[in-house]
């Protein structure tokens, strides 16, 4: 076999495990001892740990340890490695990157009990595939869709990833990032099936701009403290 291949599929089991990792759970129960899984939405994200914490630095903490680490770090060396070096073996950047993905979804390192929803990582990772002008887009997507859902933050969170990848094909397409965009998107929408039946039945959190305002200030103000 292809030592290339061996490689590629070595590279997709470790992905799987590095998106297992629950670092939202490890970093409230190391610095709060609250653990996140039996609490809240118990999932393993930066948003049940600050609503859980109620520490959003901790939360922030937590966003940029998956969409950097996970996220960005871990697609950015598979890009150097199986996009620039063998690049006839790019499709293994988005084997990988599926991988991170499903791993932080369905995490066998804890029983497939804490999950996240996965939006961090694609934030992330998509920086190493698309360009910059996806996430200007994808700003301006998430606060047309905060006008227009009024406040509701998953349906924001599913627009502005939904724009980096549809940028991201637009720009720079290939079949397996196309497959890859399928995959994540049907993933992504599966990760918030509870947040979909509560905003069917009317019970999803919805926030207003003064919330949005509120919250920034705050952020603001601990990053400066600390």
């Amino acid at each position: 076999m292809n030592i290339m291949l061996v490689l590629g599929y070595i590279f997709v089991f470790i992905s799987y495990f590095i998106g297992s990792w629950p670092v939202g759970r490890s970093m409230a129960k190391f610095f709060d001892d609250v653990e996140i899984q039996n609490i809240g939405s118990g999932k393993s994200g930066a948003t049940n740990v600050m609503r859980t914490t109620d520490d959003r630095m901790l939360g922030a903490v937590v966003f940029l340890i998956d969409a950097g680490i996970k996220g960005t770090f871990w697609t950015f060396a598979m890009y150097i490695i199986f996009g620039m070096i063998f690049h006839t073996y790019a499709w293994i950047i988005y084997a990988c990157f599926a991988a991170v993905l499903l791993g932080h979804i369905f995490p066998a390192l804890t029983k497939f009990k804490t999950s996240g929803a996965g939006v961090a990582i694609l934030i992330g990772g998509l920086m190493s595939l698309v360009p910059g002008l996806a996430y200007a887009l994808a700003v301006a997507a998430w606060l047309t869709t905060f006008y227009f859902s009024k406040g509701i933050k998953f349906i924001c969170n599913i627009a502005a990833v939904s724009t980096l990848l549809l940028v991201g094909l637009l720009f720079n397409f290939s079949w397996p990032f196309l497959g890859f965009a399928v995959f994540a998107t049907a993933l992504t929408l599966f990760a918030h099936r509870q947040n979909f039946d509560r905003w069917c039945r009317g019970q999803e959190e919805k926030r207003s701009w003064g919330d949005l305002w509120k919250s920034i200030l705050k952020l603001q103000g601990m990053f400066k403290k600390k």
